[in-house]
């Protein structure tokens, strides 16, 4: 049940909407006449349907918009007018807060699907980077398995194979036991770029860490369980970033490139084994 409903005002609940307007004013605004209005009238009807923002009016949601951004030391005016757009997301044109530039990358959005800005190629060619990083890491190991268990005297000792398949999961334990639910705190912390930053670098001085390990097995072991917070929290967070930058109708295939790209850093440091493993 609503607050309206209730009898309690949202301005009395929370001090969120300060100000507060009826919804026909924004239909009194200008429309620009390169759309049709119906059409973008009927647009708007189908997106505010089941909505959760269409419940306010536009002079609410910004107000939302700019209490959240001030508690998190954001830009307020940005919010506000991303709040707006969000609440009616076809109807950007008939907003005089929006300057033309933004409405004109909103209408490249809504009518060229793949056309993709600079900024965003950059995030997604980031994450793209990471993943093939993280299908490094996940395979690092396979050429020297064929070497390391002989080289430590593993195969010399009780349960061989199963020293070698501890060794070998141990970034994935350490991912799945520990790294994945540290993903939030580093993310609320340091934020997705440096917490992307971060990772692929414990991901880089671990892979170095193994190439140092030449006698104790439990030493190569605890360089592949650290390799763990590398891969654990990296995955859980550039899939996550990519689709908070990605507009909604290509955002799945965007997301994606984290798996492609994870398959190609897993199939590119294999070829580079078997190249050098063949040379050998």
């Amino acid at each position: 049940m609503s607050l309206q409903e209730n009898g309690i005002s949202r301005e009395d609940k929370d001090g969120l909407f300060a100000n507060s307007s009826s919804a026909s004013s924004i239909n009194k605004k200008t429309a620009d006449p390169s759309f049709n209005s119906e059409n973008v009238e009927s647009q708007r009807e189908e997106g505010e349907h089941g909505n959760i923002l269409s419940q306010y009016t536009e002079k609410q949601v910004m107000q939302m918009g700019r209490n959240y951004a001030l508690k998190h030391d954001l830009d307020p005016v940005l919010f506000a007018n991303a709040a707006a757009l969000a609440r009616a997301p076809s109807a950007f044109n008939s907003m005089p807060f929006l300057s033309d530039e933004e409405k004109q990358g909103l209408y490249l959005e809504a009518t060229k699907k793949w056309h993709i800005p600079r900024k965003l190629f950059a995030c997604i060619a980031l994450g793209s980077m990471a993943a093939v990083i993280q299908g490094m890491d996940e395979t690092v190991v396979n050429g020297a398995t064929l070497f390391y268990p002989r080289a430590m005297g593993i195969d010399q000792m009780a349960n061989p194979d199963l020293l070698e398949g501890l060794i070998n999961s141990a970034p994935y334990l350490c991912a799945s036991c520990i790294a994945c639910w540290q993903t939030d705190l580093w993310n609320r912390y340091l934020g997705r770029k440096w917490t992307i930053f971060w990772t692929c670098v414990i991901s880089a001085v671990t892979c170095i860490w193994q190439g140092f390990v030449s006698v104790h097995w439990w030493h190569l072991f605890l360089a592949r369980f650290f390799l763990g917070f590398g891969i654990g929290i990296k995955s859980a967070t550039v899939p996550v970033y990519c689709a908070e930058c990605s507009p909604k109708h290509i955002r799945g295939a965007l997301v994606m490139t984290w798996q492609f790209f994870t398959a190609f850093g897993v199939c590119f440091l294999s070829s580079i084994f078997f190249i050098i493993i063949i040379g050998l």
